[in-house]
């Protein structure tokens, strides 16, 4: 037995590839695709992390905009109802008025003797 190439690789130079060379030449083969198909499935797993990462962030995101939301409902129900009051009271400060308007006028009316 030499120790050349040929013998390494279960090649005959006489009768050329034997059995046993091509099961294991698509034995390497097989390996390689398969080192390949390992390098796409780690850069997927690395994609589908960096979106994973992503979706996180931007779930964060909207549980304080909702938060931030249901503040503002609250500080806008307050407002509403403070805008309720403050419309009664400004009705209330008008009818005044016109009530001391009256008043005056019927004052200047009777000084006046025209009532």
């Amino acid at each position: 037995m030499s120790n050349d190439l040929a013998s390494v690789n279960f090649i005959d130079r006489r009768t050329g590839p034997t059995p046993m060379s091509i099961k294991l030449d698509a034995m390497a083969e097989d390996v390689s695709e398969m080192k390949s198909a390992m390098k796409q499935l780690a850069a997927s797993i690395n994609r589908l992390t960096l979106v994973e990462e992503r979706v996180a962030h931007t779930n964060t995101a909207v549980e304080r905009a909702f938060a931030n939301a249901e503040k503002l409902q609250a500080r806008v129900a307050v407002l509403e109802q403070s805008q309720v009051t403050s419309k009664q009271t400004s009705e209330w400060v008008g009818k005044a008025m016109w009530a001391a308007a009256a008043a005056a006028a019927v004052f200047v009316a009777k000084k006046a003797g025209l009532v």
